[in-house]
């Protein structure tokens, strides 16, 4: 992950905030039932955050690892849920176990902070390596021929959430720039509670879908799939998402 963006995965005050600005959805539900099929055994969640799906899958009896770069996000996974069956990892793909994995997933948007070319290489090629022979490799980005970032404003993007212990607070995005396939915007945090404002800045790049099918083969991935949204729409070209299943 860029660490010059994307700093509410790794704030400890807002990543309390994560579960209820991203609660389990249709795009969890979709990777629970990609990973609880009857032939896959091990699991590994690239970015699993506070553990949302992984805790969900490994109920289902798989060997899952869920890793992350932030080490607060990890500690709310681990506050929340523990098994045999599930490992929490800090750091990257290269920290995970030698082990390899029947399914590999980075949901929520997860791919998009992979800002370089270098970036994005890396976490394919070792997902490539880190599965076995016949393995699914499933992640999402949001389309860009529907540019999604003009809507991510302040009259478009403000919501209020309820906290337990931090009360109310007022969460928005505000688009700085869009430059070479890169959004760079804020996201603002108001806690009405204790009057205190916080800024963070965030970065997504939208690769074409063209692009990320040449990456994947190059690669040596197969394309299984690719839907349009979380009701499996194959429709790419009006659907919100870009939801790639490749195998090796």
């Amino acid at each position: 992950m860029n660490q010059l963006y994307n700093s509410d995965y790794t704030d400890p005050l807002i990543v309390q905030l994560y579960d209820l600005l991203n609660p389990f959805s249709k795009d969890s539900q979709f990777y629970l039932e990609l990973a609880s099929n009857p032939s896959v055994s091990t699991v590994l969640d690239i970015g699993c955050g506070t553990g949302v799906i992984a805790i969900e899958i490994s109920k289902k009896q798989k060997k899952v690892v869920g890793i992350d770069p932030s080490e607060a996000m990890i500690n709310i996974a681990k506050s929340k849920y523990s098994s045999k069956n599930l490992q929490w990892v800090v750091g990257d793909i290269s920290n995970t176990p030698l082990y390899k994995f029947d399914c590999i997933f980075m949901a929520g948007h997860a791919s998009q902070v992979f800002l370089t070319e270098t970036m994005w290489t890396s976490v394919l090629m070792h997902s490539y390596f880190s599965l076995n022979p016949g393995g699914i490799l499933a992640f999402e980005t949001l389309n860009p021929i529907l540019k999604p970032w003009e809507q991510w404003k302040p009259s478009f993007s403000k919501r209020t959430i309820f906290h337990q212990h931090l009360g109310q607070v007022d969460v928005w995005y505000d688009i700085i720039s869009f430059k070479e396939k890169v959004a760079y915007y804020n996201t603002y945090y108001d806690f009405k509670t204790n009057n205190r404002l916080i800024t963070t800045k965030g970065a997504k790049i939208f690769r074409e879908k063209e692009e990320i099918i040449s990456n994947l083969s190059k690669i040596g991935f197969r394309i299984k799939v690719i839907y349009g949204n979380w009701d499996l729409s194959l429709d790419t070209k009006e659907g919100k998402e870009l939801i790639f299943i490749a195998t090796k």
